[in-house]
């Protein structure tokens, strides 16, 4: 009984209320920040798959249509769809071509970009 005398003498059971009451809050501030920042990023992904799609659509109907214009341009419409099947073949061959340059150029930058943060880093610490 002594004990909590002492407790109520020192307020101490008043501190730990309100201690427990600061660590409730800033739970519930760190959920709050934490479902905002979820939305963000949800909001986010979702308009960027909405870009995705439209830009696909996009594409498409402009390969169908450059694939009509060619076709009949040159008097047989499947060649027009066989050239344009050969033009993105020719970009996938090259995007298949151009990957290790690609990740070469990558590691390059980031070694560059470690290097600048070394060199901040040692200016800090001096």
């Amino acid at each position: 009984m002594e004990s909590k005398g002492l407790f109520k003498f020192l307020k101490i059971d008043q501190l730990l209320e309100k201690l427990t009451a600061y660590i409730e809050v800033r739970i519930e501030l760190f959920k709050l920040e934490a479902k905002e920042e979820l939305g963000q990023a949800v909001s986010k992904a979702i308009f960027w798959f909405v870009i995705f799609i439209m830009s696909c659509f996009s594409l498409l109907f402009l390969s169908v249509g450059m694939a009509v214009w060619l076709g009949t341009w040159m008097q047989n419409v499947y060649i027009g769809f066989v050239i344009m099947g050969c033009f993105y073949l020719g970009l996938l061959v090259a995007l298949f071509l151009l990957e290790k340059p690609l990740q070469i150029i990558e590691k390059t930058n980031k070694r560059i970009q470690e290097a600048m943060k070394s060199k901040k880093d040692d200016k800090r610490y001096k």
